[in-house]
């Protein structure tokens, strides 16, 4: 519960961060900075995202059993 509100909260901070950004006349610098974040996290973390995949299978195994 406690890291799914902290994961909510992350995500929450940099929409705010953005939103700052982007507010008013959007520069070519606040798009480049929003988009390296964003391929960052989505196209470039697919070794994270096997690390979530490893951690919830193992988390389900062990309290299934």
């Amino acid at each position: 519960m406690t890291a799914g509100a902290g994961f909510l909260l992350a995500v929450l901070w940099f929409d705010l961060m953005f939103d700052v950004q982007a507010r008013g006349t959007v520069t070519d610098d606040a798009i480049a900075s929003i988009s390296a974040y964003y391929r960052r996290v989505t196209t470039d973390a697919h070794v994270l995202c096997f690390l979530s995949i490893g951690a919830l299978i193992t988390v389900q195994l062990t309290h299934a059993a």
